[in-house]
């Protein structure tokens, strides 16, 4: 056996010294081993340059992270950063110069009563503070509005729940003068806006289904009929049951029910005035 056989030995690093970057580039671009002995040593080891095979694919990375950096280049800020390093990052990302041009509009749907006055200069330095971007800003606007949205459904929701058991306590309470009293009501209603259209639908839209506004509107309108007395067939009631008998009667006539029939009009006014005789003589 020879003992001349050749064995692997460890070898230090090439030196690059008297050496030239050319010899170790091929013709296609490719790179030789030994190659990144000329990359500075403090970056000699970076994983990056594992993957590198030829100058054209160095070239590639360095334009694909320039175009990912941008032009605004910001390192990330972490727990040894100073406040400027922080500002600038916020910046970069968006940040605003001042809490008034952060944006918080109310949604079209919300009426203005249910917005809170103070609320957009409370978001607006709220978001200064915390340094968001206008998109970050926008999603709390939207979710804001959406919010108050589910709120007054929530409420009205409540609201009529609590109207319809009190509404049954009406009824039970005013038994067979229930639709006499609300007639009653809404005269004096009509008095009382008269000639103001607007303001009576504002009024029957707010309070309408509130018993206690009912009560209100009826014992007003006991004061619009007192002294009319009912004007049908040369009678006077003189109890209810006089009155609903006459009621029923006109509700199943065609001047009644046919709003295209001549005698609508008086149908109607006759059934108001029996509305407010039967209030009267209960």
């Amino acid at each position: 056996m020879d003992d001349t056989t050749d064995v692997a030995v460890a070898t230090e690093p090439t030196s690059t010294e008297g050496q030239n970057i050319l010899s170790f580039i091929g013709e296609d671009g490719s790179l030789k081993d030994g190659w990144r002995d000329f990359v500075p040593e403090e970056y000699r080891s970076d994983k990056v340059y594992d993957r590198a095979v030829s100058l054209e694919g160095i070239f590639k990375s360095l334009g694909s992270a320039e175009r990912m950096v941008g032009k605004n280049k910001v390192g990330i800020p972490d727990k040894n950063s100073t406040d400027g390093d922080w500002n600038a990052f916020y910046k970069a990302v968006g940040m605003l110069d001042k809490p008034e041009s952060y944006k918080f509009d109310k949604d079209p749907e919300i009426a203005d009563e249910f917005w809170p006055e103070e609320i957009t200069s409370v978001m607006q330095k709220a978001s200064f503070e915390a340094r968001v971007n206008e998109k970050q800003a926008a999603v709390y606007n939207k979710a804001f509005n959406e919010f108050i949205k589910q709120q007054i459904a929530k409420t009205k929701i409540e609201k009529d729940l609590e109207y319809s058991e009190e509404l049954k306590g009406l009824k039970t309470e005013w038994s067979g003068s229930y639709d006499a009293n609300i007639h009653l009501g809404n005269v004096a209603l009509e008095k009382a806006t008269s000639g103001q259209d607007e303001l009576r639908a504002r009024v029957k839209d707010k309070f309408g289904p509130d018993p206690d506004f009912a009560r209100i509107m009826k014992n007003l309108g006991v004061n619009f009929t007192e002294g009319k007395v009912l004007d049908t067939d040369g009678t006077t009631p003189v109890t209810a049951s006089d009155v609903d008998e006459q009621m029923e009667a006109l509700r199943s006539t065609d001047a009644y029910k046919n709003k295209m029939n001549p005698g609508h009009k008086r149908a109607m006014d006759k059934m108001s005035r029996m509305y407010e005789t039967k209030a009267k003589i209960r």
